[in-house]
């Protein structure tokens, strides 16, 4: 049993303030009986502070009791006066004054414990949130934002009572409908450490900031949402890192073309998405993603109209494309001051202006092309964080896949280099190893790497999970046994299982 009474006394300092969270009913005596939900913040003998969504005047005389639910049983309401006012975003705080002594009194049951628990352990773990340097947000299933510390508050220029209720990747990527890291995070229910992403702000402005995120848990062991920690990245830290020989002035500042096909396709132009009704036409992005497919640069007029127009006679598939060619030059019109030269035709040859356009597959590609021996950790790091899923997973055109392929290779290639690096920490190896398996689930490379990583922490049992799970996919798709490699690794799970 838990009882508030009044005690005597007036000196303002003696008064003892119990941050007791609890549910209460609010009504107005000359409003009709009506009652409104609130919440109480801080509870002492002469009043308490409250929250709630009602719209009530300084002054206003107010009447206040415990929900039955809580007590078990009726009570009788407590007299009180609004003394002070705040209104943040809808949400009003009240200081209200006790005109009348009050007794509260309410039984701790398995019904009511948890509740006032949960109360209590959000306020606590409220304050835990605050006190980090980081920025830190969390999502339930839906990717609706139910936290947000004042670290996030001040490196996104989102206030809290903004982003509340709202989807992440909608505040965060300006509307950009693709991917993000920690949607996959939760999918997977895997952590994803140190990844180097761009962030909007409040402001239409984009950050780089290394995020880490990790799927919460719920008591059942359900997946009831996500967490994302993330930093800014500064420019000296990126030199600090010698991060400036590999990451291109296209990444570190906002491009005036930004086409996302990592995931689903999106295209940019100074910060403001195209959206369908501006394509004139369907056959402009399947020219766009074909231009991309077949590199970027000098793109032969002839293989884009065989390509797209394979069903007509050569003259009028290269006339189709001339027209395809106008209309994405002129695409979106005013609506984002589209620059008249991001798109070149010179010598029967198509080719993005990389000094315009950012394309990040092609950015990927070239990148680590041309560090292919790369010993640094970090810089590795930042260029395999680019691949964020496959080229344009969605699109079945048979001309893409070869693209794709290539793309999906240098991934690979990169992440079993890395947890090849002596450097590199497990967390951030096993995280892109796991999605390195998911992109292709049949590379017996990345499975043999996760075996020998989770033999060698310890973790035999786990493993021979992921030989299991191997031998399955690759019996079920190809019909065939894993090869010898992971079959001896199987076996050293097993005896390193049988021996400690």
């Amino acid at each position: 049993m838990r009882s508030l009474f009044s005690k005597a006394g007036h000196n303002r300092r003696s008064i003892c303030r119990i941050p007791l969270q609890l549910p209460i009913y609010l009504f107005m005596p000359n409003d009709s009986g009506r009652e409104y939900k609130a919440m109480s913040v801080n509870l002492h003998y002469r009043g308490a502070e409250i929250t709630t969504e009602a719209n009530i005047s300084r002054g206003t005389s107010v009447r206040m009791r415990l929900p039955q639910a809580l007590t078990g049983r009726s009570t009788v309401a407590t007299s009180g006066k609004v003394r002070w006012a705040s209104n943040n975003q809808g949400q009003y705080s009240y200081g209200i004054s006790f005109t009348e002594d009050f007794c509260w009194l309410f039984t701790l049951t398995k019904e009511t414990l948890p509740a006032l628990k949960n109360e209590q352990s959000s306020a606590v773990a409220e304050c835990v949130l605050n006190s980090i340097n980081d920025g830190v947000f969390s999502v339930n299933k839906k990717r609706r934002i139910i936290s947000f510390n004042h670290a996030a508050e001040k490196l996104t220029g989102w206030q809290r009572e903004e982003v509340i209720g709202r989807d992440c990747q909608r505040v965060f990527n300006g509307g950009r409908d693709h991917e993000c890291i920690l949607a996959k995070s939760i999918e997977q229910g895997i952590p994803i450490a140190n990844r180097f992403l761009f962030m909007t702000t409040a402001q239409e402005k984009q950050i780089l900031v290394k995020i880490n995120t990790t799927p919460l848990m719920g008591i059942d062991g359900e997946i009831t949402g996500g967490v994302q920690v993330f930093c800014r990245v500064s420019g000296v830290q990126e030199r600090k890192r010698g991060l400036g020989s590999v990451v291109p002035l296209s990444q570190i500042r906002s491009p005036v073309v930004d086409i996302q096909t990592f995931g689903n396709f999106c295209l940019r132009m100074n910060g403001q998405p195209i959206y369908d009704r501006l394509w004139k036409g369907r056959r402009s992005k399947e020219l766009l993603k074909a231009i991309i497919a077949l590199g970027g640069t000098k793109v032969s007029m002839e293989k884009l109209s065989m390509l797209l127009w394979p069903d007509s006679d050569g003259d009028r598939a290269l006339n189709n494309l001339k027209m395809a060619l106008s209309r994405l030059r002129r695409i979106g019109g005013d609506y984002c001051s589209l620059p008249s030269n991001w798109l070149a035709v010179k010598y029967q040859r198509v080719s993005l202006i990389r000094s315009v356009c950012r394309v990040d597959a092609l950015e990927f590609a070239r990148m680590m092309e041309k560090n292919r021996n790369m010993e640094s950790v970090q810089s590795l790091q930042l260029i395999l964080s680019l691949y964020v899923n496959d080229f344009l997973p969605q699109d079945e055109t048979a001309w893409i896949d070869p693209f794709r392929d290539y793309l999906r290779a240098l991934f690979i290639e990169g992440v079993l280099r890395l947890a090849s690096l002596k450097d590199a920490g497990d967390d951030v190896v096993l995280s892109f190893l796991e999605q390195a398996r998911y992109s292709d689930p049949l590379h017996e490379g990345v499975y043999a790497c996760l075996m020998a990583h989770y033999i060698e922490a310890g973790f035999p049992a786990t493993a021979l999970d992921i030989f299991h799970k191997a031998e399955k996919i690759i019996s079920r798709r190809v019909g065939i046994s894993p090869g010898a490699v992971l079959q001896s690794l199987a076996n050293r799970a097993r005896k390193f299982d049988l021996f400690h």
